[in-house]
């Protein structure tokens, strides 16, 4: 509503009070008279009357009250004056208008009445009591006046006030009115926000008070007459975008954009202020300001009407000739112009026509979207222009001095045309960009090749190949291998003979940003002169190398001396025998050293003495030489001619020792023969001996008695095939000859034959000395069925019958050592197995498994392999044979949906979930591991993720579980370098308010990324198992830091599932209570309905065990996940804490706020405390007031912070008696 309807209605409302009192005057004037149809006449073109008794029933009424009713005279007359009670008036205000006029007072005030349509009107009411001439009551009179339209501006006025009210407070720009002295009357919230002042600090302040410290935006003080609400008082002007800077207590500025407007008043002009904060888009100007001054290339950018709206002075550097027009709001056009009247384009030409189609030509490339330009300017500068439109128009354009590159450009034109081979440079899309002449013609290209251009290094690569000049074979194949090793940008040299006989040296080197340049030598002079060198050095090689290689291998050592007994032929061997030296093994060495050096290696000559004289006569002389460890060297001398000779040294030890070793086996043999056969009789084998030419030598008796001979069938002498042909019969391995067999005996192999009576027959050949042959016959029935038995246990499972892990992993191996075929691995876990195995007990969950592993079997085709690789894990190693990803994912579908249908145990009904990971081989070298380890990857991302699906792994999965891992490590050195820490957050009594208790909640200060909370690592400590010491850490923290405090708060912490099932937390909590001095009924542990979900008596007798040390038991998070009564059954917790999602939508969803309710009823009829978790309004701490919740926390009352920003006011007390506690503590 406007000023202007807000003062009309005020109008309207003193006319018809004024009118009202006027009645009023008459009536009382007029009181006590019997004239009462005069007044009522008198009265009734003005008002609404009506006369009724002492009991209210209606005597007189005029039309103007008829009229308004819509009832007629007569309809009136009798009735009581409540037939108009409209109901909207509380008794209360008929009691007191009863109670007034029963004294005989006039009673005035206003009513709401009913008319006979039912309409509602309002009415200013005066009743004056009539009297008796005795002065007794005898009834009233009524005088109404109609204000229905009074109430109706009055209640569009509330509304209208009501909007600006709330407009003004949900304005995100600061509001501040002030009366025409300049003062601030009232103001919305985001004034106080942006000013960073409260209420009593703005509340009567004027705009120019010194408390503002005012500046502008060049740093110095706002003058007082300036402030634009001061200038508005002043000229009842309106002021817009005033930037004004306000300095805070610690020194910084706040910036704010200002407008005011004037509103007119009878008292004098007001103020309306508006401001908004301007900060950050201050600091983000100033910052792009500095940005583009040190662009180091020239940057400009023009709007969509090509204006200039910023450049910076390496542009205006760059065409200073043009400085003059180069201003913010320039157009390019103007700016062009000038520098061209200027001569900044020498380009352009110099005849009106010349620079009149070049100022074209340059407008149309500046209109388009993207132009690229070499400019050149004055001085022989040339710069590299870059300019792009933007979708909204507008241009950004850069321009970059290359006049040093041109200049290199040019040296290098210089140095390539003056090479004296050939030169190449080809960019990094394999593109010459530049040659000289010798590079054409030592290559012989055809001239065709230039007839576009440069070519390209591929058309250069097709020209040579289709000329034969890479030889034989596919000339796109030569082309792209050539292709694919220049696009490695490698250094290369290489030689290269051409069909001319050439040869040419090519030396390759990469350039910066791609490419590489070549220089072509003609190296055919040289490389004739360095093959013929080559090829004499190889001749002579070769013959040493023969000598050296003939020498090495002789099994005798050699020595061969010169006429004056020097040494100069050797080989190893010699060296070995006589253990001789470096020192010695050199040539011209004295033979008299080498028999010197003989003594002292346990050597003495013991045969021919005069050896050297007999070598001069020119004879041949054998000696031998003894070692003290029984060696025996014969040494055989041969003479050379220049009266040389030759000695070969062979070590005849073995061969000494064999001869006497020859009488001594004599002797044994006939007594080896003897022992021989007696173990021939008694042997667990049976035996058979066959001679050279493949006759029976002998038997014994084992071998008679496997096969039912008699000594007699077995004589000496029978031929083999025989012998097989008498006991095959016997043998029913299929496929079985006696041909065969025969034929194969010279193989010495090992063969395994089944009788027909069922033994396995082991039969093991070797060759004798004399060339005959021995068998050996043994039955390893037994030890086969063993075999098989074992063999089949290890590799498969043996609940299931599928195979184990041992043969999928094989399996997987040799699947990815066929490269060429697609190969899936599915990771299976069954979800809810758990839940089944204790519900139902360990042998319907192996009954559970089994059919499992039916129904896996039935949905793989033949030549997939199903396989059970843990307690509740499988593996499906598939081998698609078309689309791999469809194949994975059909499957994996099926396999979810086939797995969740019921089963029947034993008559009872069970569901399970699936959780499959898929990895799919991409890369033929894939590793088994790596496989396996990315469909592990899938898997776990499918159960962190709700488990029931499927899965296949991509890149994205690797890095998160890398992240994982880094993250899993620095959680393990966080706990051993103390990096963890606790915050606590309040819990109060709802009804007073007051503190009562501290949960404790951890926090990790990581080293690099600062504080994390629980969700980035609580998850990962559970998996890994590092809740139990983050567990332990944060109980004897809790009960270290509570020990502080007042002896009314306690502490609570939250305990893992987890850490109660290791059953080590009794020990911790007890220890942590005894070491602080903490007492037991101040702390208390939180725990999830997941501790009982599993009926486990462990976990509930661990929980009983804590609660008998004396501490309190909560049930954190109810109503959510799990929830079940009969939770509160199975144990007596002492308190439940309502979960944060049910509060938070307590005000607006009535089943939220109907659950609450049934919890903390529930509660209270089992004298359970209740706390509400997330309380954050006033609302929803009343509601849940009103609900009958306990207790509370929420950021209503305090967000988590360290204990050592809690104030001793914090926890209700004196800081003098907190210290006191400290100090005992």
């Amino acid at each position: 509503m406007s000023g202007t309807e807000h003062s009309e209605a005020r109008r309207h409302a003193d006319a018809a009070r004024e009118m009202s009192q006027r009645a009023l005057a008459q009536m009382v004037s007029l009181s006590g008279s019997d004239e009462n149809s005069f007044l009522v006449e008198a009265l009734n073109e003005t008002a609404i009357v009506a006369v009724t008794d002492v009991k209210g029933r209606i005597l007189h009424a005029n039309d103007k009250f008829c009229e308004i009713s819509g009832y007629s005279r007569e309809e009136l007359i009798g009735q009581d004056h409540r037939i108009l009670k409209s109901g909207v008036h509380p008794d209360q205000l008929f009691r007191e208008m009863y109670r007034v006029i029963g004294n005989g007072r006039v009673w005035r005030g206003e009513f709401c009445n009913k008319a006979k349509s039912g309409r509602l009107y309002w009415v200013d009411t005066t009743i004056i009591p009539r009297r008796s001439m005795s002065g007794k009551v005898i009834g009233y009179t009524s005088i109404r006046i109609d204000i229905s339209q009074r109430k109706q501006m009055e209640e569009a006025l509330q509304r209208s006030e009501a909007l600006n009210r709330s407009t003004m407070m949900a304005l995100g720009e600061g509001i501040v009115v002030q009366d025409p002295t300049g003062a601030i009357v009232s103001f919305n919230p985001a004034a106080e926000r942006i000013l960073g002042l409260g209420g009593d600090d703005i509340s009567g302040v004027t705009s120019v008070s010194r408390r503002w410290r005012a500046i502008r935006e060049d740093g110095r003080e706002f003058p007082e007459h300036e402030h634009p609400a001061m200038v508005t008082l002043a000229t009842g002007e309106p002021q817009t975008d005033v930037v004004m800077g306000l300095r805070k207590q610690d020194d910084s500025v706040a910036w704010i954009s200002i407008n005011s407007v004037a509103i007119p008043g009878r008292d004098g002009r007001s103020v309306v202020t508006s401001f908004s904060d301007i900060t950050e888009r201050l600091r983000t100007k100033q910052i792009l300001t500095e940005s583009i001054a040190a662009i180091p290339e020239g940057f400009v950018v023009y709007d969509r009407d090509d204006r200039l709206i910023a450049c910076n002075d390496a542009y205006r550097n760059i065409y200073s000739a043009s400085a003059s027009a180069i201003r913010v709001g320039a157009t390019f056009e103007e700016i062009l112009t000038c520098g061209l009247q200027n001569g900044q384009y020498p380009e352009a030409g110099d005849s009106v026509e010349q620079r009149a189609v070049w100022f074209a030509q340059r407008m149309v490339l500046h209109a388009g979207t993207a132009s690229d330009l070499i400019q050149h300017l004055p001085n022989g500068r040339w710069v590299q222009i870059r300019e792009r439109r933007t979708p909204s128009g507008y241009v950004v354009g850069f321009r970059a001095d290359i006049t040093e590159v041109k200049r290199e450009t040019a040296r290098l034109r210089a140095v390539i045309d003056n090479f004296p081979g050939g030169i190449s440079l080809f960019d990094a899309d394999l593109n010459l960009i530049a040659c000289n002449e010798s590079f054409r013609t030592l290559l012989d290209l055809p001239l065709s090749l230039f007839d576009r251009g440069l070519p390209t290094l591929e058309a250069i690569f097709r020209a040579n190949a289709e000329r034969g000049e890479y030889g034989p074979g596919e000339i796109d194949q030569q082309v792209l291998e050539r292709i694919e090793l220049a696009k490695r940008h490698e250094p290369h040299v290489f030689q290269r003979v051409r069909p001319n006989g050439k040869v040419l040296e090519i030396c390759g080197i990469p350039v910066s940003g791609g490419g590489f340049i070549s220089t072509y030598v003609d190296i055919t002079d040289r490389h004739a002169a360095e093959r013929l060198l080559a090829e004499s050095e190889q001749r002579a090689r070769e013959q040493s190398a023969s000598l050296q290689v003939t020498l090495a291998h002789m099994s005798q050592g050699l020595s061969m001396f010169d006429g004056q007994d020097r040494l100069i032929v050797w080989n190893q061997k010699f060296a070995e025998i006589y253990g001789l030296t470096q020192e010695l093994l050199k040539q011209g060495t004295p033979a008299k050293a080498i028999s010197a050096h003989l003594p002292s290696v346990g050597f003495v000559e013991t045969d021919q003495p005069n050896w050297r004289r007999m070598i001069a006569a020119g004879h041949e002389l054998t000696a031998r030489l003894r070692g003290r460890d029984g060696r025996v060297i014969e040494v055989i001398y041969t003479p050379v001619s220049g009266s040389g000779w030759v000695a070969t040294h062979e070590d005849i030890t073995d061969r000494v020792l064999s001869q006497k070793k020859l009488t001594r086996q004599a002797e044994e043999l006939a007594r080896i023969n003897m022992q021989l056969d007696a173990a021939l009789a008694n042997m667990s084998q049976g035996l058979c001996l066959l001679d050279r030419n493949g006759c029976l030598v002998l038997t014994n008796k084992y071998f008679r008695e496997m096969y039912g001979f008699s000594e007699r069938q077995m004589r000496r002498g029978l031929p083999v095939r025989q012998l097989v042909e008498s006991y095959a019969e016997k043998f029913s391995t299929p496929g079985f000859t006696v041909s065969e067999f025969v034929d194969a005996i010279p193989n010495q192999e090992t063969r395994v034959l089944q009788l027909s009576d069922g033994r396995v027959i082991q039969i093991r050949r070797a060759p004798t000395p004399d060339g005959g042959w021995v068998a050996t016959h043994e039955d390893i029935t037994d030890r086969e069925r063993s075999a098989q038995q074992v063999s089949y246990l290890a590799f498969h499972d043996l609940l299931t019958g599928l195979a184990n892990r041992t043969v999928f992993n094989k399996k997987v191996e040799e699947a990815l050592a066929d490269r060429g075929d697609g190969l899936n691995v599915l990771l299976i876990d069954l979800d809810r197995f758990k839940s089944v195995n204790d519900c139902f007990g360990h042998a319907a969950g192996d009954h559970l498994l089994k059919l499992v592993a039916g129904r896996m079997s039935k949905l793989v085709r033949n030549g997939d392999l199903v396989a059970r690789v843990g307690g509740d894990e499988f593996a499906i190693l598939q081998r698609p044979t078309e689309n791999q990803r469809e194949a994975a994912i059909s499957l994996s579908a099926r396999l979810v949906e086939a797995l969740a249908q019921p089963y029947d145990l034993n008559g009872r009904r069970a569901l399970i979930g699936t959780s499959i990971g898929v990895a799919m081989r991409a890369d033929p070298d894939e590793s088994m591991e790596g496989l396996v380890h990315r469909a592990d990857l899938a898997l776990y991302e499918v159960k962190s993720s709700g488990r029931n699906g499927y899965l296949i792994y991509d890149e994205a999965l690797g890095g998160r579980a890398q992240e994982r891992l880094v993250l899993e490590n620095d959680l393990r050195k966080a706990i051993a370098a103390g990096e963890l820490e606790l915050h606590y957050q309040p819990i109060v009594t709802l009804g007073s308010r007051q503190l009562c208790g501290m949960e404790a909640l951890i926090r990790w200060r990581h080293p690099t990324e600062g504080m994390l909370s629980p969700d980035r690592f609580i998850q990962l400590a559970e998996e890994t198992g590092l809740i139990v010491p983050l567990g332990e850490f944060v109980v004897r923290q809790a009960c270290k830091d509570a020990s502080n405090w007042p002896a009314h708060i306690r502490v609570a912490v939250n305990i893992s599932p987890t850490h109660i099932k290791r059953r080590s937390l009794l020990d911790t909590v007890a220890d942590a209570l005894l070491q602080t001095g903490l007492e037991a009924d101040r702390f208390e542990i939180e725990v999830t309905e997941t501790v009982l979900m599993q009926h486990d008596e462990d976990v509930l007798s661990e929980l009983h065990q804590l609660r008998s040390l004396g501490i309190s038991v909560a049930l954190d998070d109810f109503g959510t996940g799990f929830s079940s009564l009969s939770h509160l059954r199975m144990f007596s917790f002492d308190k439940i804490k309502i979960d944060r999602s049910f509060v938070a939508e307590i005000t607006e969803r009535s089943d939220s706020a109907a659950i609450v309710c049934a919890v903390t009823g529930l509660a209270r009829a089992l004298d359970i405390v209740t706390t509400a978790e997330g309380i954050e309004s006033e609302q929803q701490l009343q509601l849940l007031l009103s609900a009958g919740c306990t207790q509370g926390q929420g950021f209503l009352f305090g967000k988590p912070k360290p204990v050592c920003e809690f104030a001793a006011e914090d926890f209700g007390v004196r800081a003098i008696e907190m210290a006191g506690w400290r100090k005992r503590n």
